[in-house]
């Protein structure tokens, strides 16, 4: 079964985002600690 992502790690995804002017997901991923797919999804 997968993890669940916490709330605080949700909203830091959304955060470098939408600060980010859509930065890549592929480095969003890598700041953040979570696959691609994770945070495409």
């Amino acid at each position: 079964m997968a993890r669940k992502i916490s709330q605080e790690k949700i909203e830091e995804i959304n955060r470098l985002y939408t600060d980010g002017k859509g930065r890549p997901l592929k480095e969003i991923a890598m700041r953040t600690g979570v696959s691609y797919f994770t945070v495409w999804a």
